[in-house]
């Protein structure tokens, strides 16, 4: 008699091309994983099936990498069931890992649908017969920790979901990784993306690493809050449809074993990131640079934010000019001096704080800071990348600029060696020394032709900021400091 075959935690079965196997059923325990390959044939004969299992130490994963159908077959009376974990009191994206799966799985349980045209959840589920097709998205607030068990067809090969779209400013769909394997939003064959932008979005309520209550996003090439190019099995999340028409299809090619729960830093080169925490919650944006890249929105590449909990802080970002709210935030190129700005909502008073990350990503030459306008404060990343302050409901929501800068500027002019260097921006004028500068300096600023038509005297501190009322033009701007003299010629704007 053929035998249920149980395949343990950080056990990996493949079955290869033109291998068969028959058993009473299969169980996958959580943590292991079982591959059929492309051309190998796996049926299950008794009662057992087969099970992909789920505990709160993750999930089983069944990966079929059939390209046509019939090679996984369940010719006995067992069924075919996939469990997926869920923690109580907390918001979780899901998507059913079978055919036929119905609303009653979730008895006793709240759970909604999205409404892309209001952009807006939709009433609560209350009948138990109510389908969640395959590739559909839904939220459940469970009420209850434990493994949901969805019983029914396995969903295996093309997945289609036709997309809504109700102009520019909706376009959100709600949909889901349909099979009882993660998926590769990056994988290079199996996904056909119709008028779909490149950015997905994945609920992070928990709060280690960066997240708790908000939205992460991957863009295909930079994350936020934890997301990562692998969507796990179980899991629903958001597109943007970019037009009528969208469509998003898939198939087993996109499917992959996947334990990597949260991503780490990228690689990337000139690439920021900012991580943002109080006691409610934590946000993350990042700004980097690529050359085919634009100063307008591109969805293909910039990815929008969705705001999460009123509690937890809402960072984001702008391209200089346009109106986008931006988690992923790519521009072109780094001007001199480049400002982007940064707004933050809160919901509620306090003490928080934003950390900065990747700046090892850039040049040496490049300046990265940080400025408060509230308090009038620069902070240059590089040599302190941990900021605390206050923040208050009432405050503007345009709070920071994050300011880029390349040395040497194209400006003309010349500098003294390199303890001190000067850019402007607008009406403001920066000096930034190292380490070797130290005590009072003097700042002293001439026009076109020599005239001096302003002197200040100083504390040398790692970034100085002086805002000026001046003419639209170039200027000569001298420092004296205990290290020598500097001089820079500088546009104002």
């Amino acid at each position: 008699m053929k035998a249920i075959i149980q395949i343990f935690i950080l056990i990996s079965v493949i079955l290869i091309s033109q291998n068969i196997l028959n058993a009473q059923g299969i169980i996958i325990q959580a943590g292991a994983r079982m591959t059929v390959q492309d051309g190998a044939k796996l049926n299950t004969t008794g009662t057992a099936g087969i099970t992909v299992k789920s505990d709160a130490s993750g999930t089983g994963s069944f990966l079929d990498q059939n390209s046509g159908t019939g090679n996984v077959t369940f010719s006995g009376s067992g069924s075919e069931t996939v469990e997926r974990y869920l923690t109580k009191d907390a918001w979780h994206l899901i998507s059913a890992p079978i055919s036929d799966a119905l609303s009653g799985i979730f008895i006793s349980q709240y759970l909604r649908p999205y409404d892309e045209a209001n952009n807006e959840w939709d009433d609560y589920i209350v009948p138990l017969d109510i389908p969640l097709p395959a590739g559909v998205g839904f939220v459940c607030w469970p009420v209850t920790s434990q493994a949901y068990i969805f019983t029914g067809s396995i969903n295996t090969n093309t997945v289609t979901h036709d997309l809504d779209y109700s102009g520019p400013t909706r376009g959100n769909n709600l949909i889901g990784n349909p099979y009882p394997s993660a998926i590769d939003w990056n994988a290079s064959g199996g996904w056909t993306k119709d008028n779909v932008g490149g950015t997905i979005w994945i609920w992070n309520q928990s709060g280690d690493p960066p997240g708790a209550g908000n939205y992460g996003t991957w863009n295909g090439e930079e994350s936020t809050n934890g997301v990562t190019r692998y969507i796990p099995v179980g899991q629903g999340f958001f597109v943007k449809a970019l037009a009528d028409g969208a469509t998003l299809s898939m198939t087993n090619a996109v499917r992959v074993h996947s334990d990597k729960t949260f991503f780490k830093n990228s690689g990337l080169p000139n690439s920021l990131r900012l991580h943002i925490k109080n006691y409610y919650g934590s946000d993350e944006i990042v700004v980097y640079f690529k050359s085919n890249s634009s100063w307008a929105y591109d969805p293909h590449i910039d990815s929008q934010k969705m705001f999460g909990d009123a509690y937890a802080p809402q960072l984001f970002s702008f391209k200089p000019g346009d109106p986008h709210e931006l988690s992923i935030n790519v521009l072109p190129e780094i001007k001199n001096p480049l400002i982007v700005p940064v707004w933050l909502n809160v919901g509620v008073n306090g003490e928080y704080t934003i950390t900065a990350s990747q700046m090892e990503s850039f040049a040496p030459n490049v300046l990265l800071s940080l400025e408060d306008l509230k308090l009038g404060k620069v902070q240059d990343l590089r040599d302190n990348p941990v900021y605390t302050f206050v923040a208050r409901t009432s405050d503007t929501a345009h709070r920071f600029n994050l300011n880029f800068s390349n040395f040497p500027y194209g400006i003309p002019g010349t500098v003294s060696g390199n303890a001190i260097r000067i850019y402007s921006n607008g009406q403001t004028i920066y000096v930034k020394t190292d380490t070797s500068v130290s005590g009072d300096a003097t700042m002293l600023v001439y026009d076109a032709i020599g005239r001096l038509l302003y002197k200040r005297s100083f504390n040398a501190v790692s970034l100085n900021k002086f805002n000026m009322n001046l003419s639209h033009g170039y200027y000569i701007i001298k420092v004296l400091a205990n290290s020598g003299v500097y001089t820079q010629k500088v546009f104002i704007d």
